[in-house]
């Protein structure tokens, strides 16, 4: 495939492979799922993943290839939401996980986001944030990840990746050019760094893949399985940035839940700051091509100097 559809392939992957035998994972063999016989001999016992509960280094993992600067202690022991960056919103929907936490309460940002979105008269906006599929207020937390080790050698057609040997000797351009298809291969004096971490000198990780019977090669050809996270999902780029000019107008900012929780706690905050990041939206979404009442236009300008007056007096 061109370059491009490879780099898509492999992005937003966790840093480490599940494990098979992990009481994390739920799968299904192959061959379960292929009951008449159509998967061979040795694909058979390949498991499928159906669900994978992540640890928090991985949970840190995946959000942060997405942008949003976590820390693995926002994870653990079923997380801390009000430490959470602004743009990740823990779901309503699927807060089991955080049921072994103590005072375990609604996200107020998630219902939040609903009730602006409602508003717009543009959404049919439900409880459970789950309703956004085109990803204007919400996008989902998607990775991929690797099962392994030894979990590529089932399949046959992979049975011929090979990792380089290493340690191939440097030599001229002159002579690199004369040697013959049976001597030992060499290589050129500017590829000295591409052969640094293996043979003599192998790093951590070689020395782990020795270990567990694996040359490096099923790196380059192994099955990824696609998820999306579940109790967890993003606010959209152009929400945030509505969040953010909202927070400068009113003299603050909102770098976390923490940061914004007593705005949404507050009825009248919460209803003035509604109005100000509807304002941001719809003024966002209106360029010169496109008509606008003017009367109209006064009107939302006055109610978001009124947001912002009200929302300055309370905080000061």
């Amino acid at each position: 495939p061109p370059p491009q559809a490879l780099l898509r392939a492999i992005e937003l992957n966790l840093c480490h492979p599940a494990h098979r035998d992990s009481p994390k994972m739920i799968s299904v063999f192959l061959k379960d799922l292929a009951p008449s016989g159509e998967a061979s001999s040795l694909s058979q016992n390949i498991p499928v993943p159906l669900y994978l509960c992540l640890t928090s280094q991985q949970m840190a993992n995946a959000v942060l290839q997405h942008g949003i600067p976590v820390r693995e202690s926002h994870f653990i022991n079923g997380g801390n939401p009000d430490a959470y960056p602004l743009q990740l919103i823990p779901c309503n929907r699927n807060s089991g996980y955080r049921s072994g936490t103590k005072n375990v309460s609604p996200n107020l940002l998630e219902n939040f986001v609903n009730e602006i979105a409602g508003r717009l008269n543009r959404q049919i906006a439900t409880n459970d944030g789950n309703w956004d599929k085109g990803g204007k207020y919400f996008q989902n937390v998607e990775f991929k990840f690797r099962v392994g080790p030894r979990n590529t050698i089932a399949l046959g057609a992979l049975q011929g990746v090979a990792r380089g040997k290493g340690l191939s000797p440097a030599v001229t351009k002159r002579e690199a050019e004369q040697v013959e298809p049976t001597t030992e291969k060499a290589q050129y004096k500017n590829q000295k760094d591409q052969f640094k971490g293996n043979g003599k000198n192998p790093t951590e990780r070689d020395i782990q893949l020795d270990n567990i019977g694996e040359d490096g090669s099923s790196q380059a050809a192994m099955i990824e399985w696609r998820f999306q996270l579940t109790t967890h999902r993003l606010m959209s780029p152009q929400l945030h940035a509505a969040f953010q000019q909202a927070a400068t107008q009113i003299g603050t900012s909102f770098p976390t839940h923490k940061s914004i929780r007593p705005y949404l706690e507050n009825p009248s905050k919460r209803s003035q700051l509604a109005n100000l990041i509807e304002f941001e939206l719809l003024e966002g979404e209106t360029n010169l091509r496109v008509y606008t009442d003017a009367r109209a236009q006064e009107r939302a300008l006055q109610k978001k100097i009124y947001a912002i007056f009200c929302l300055k007096s309370q905080t000061t």
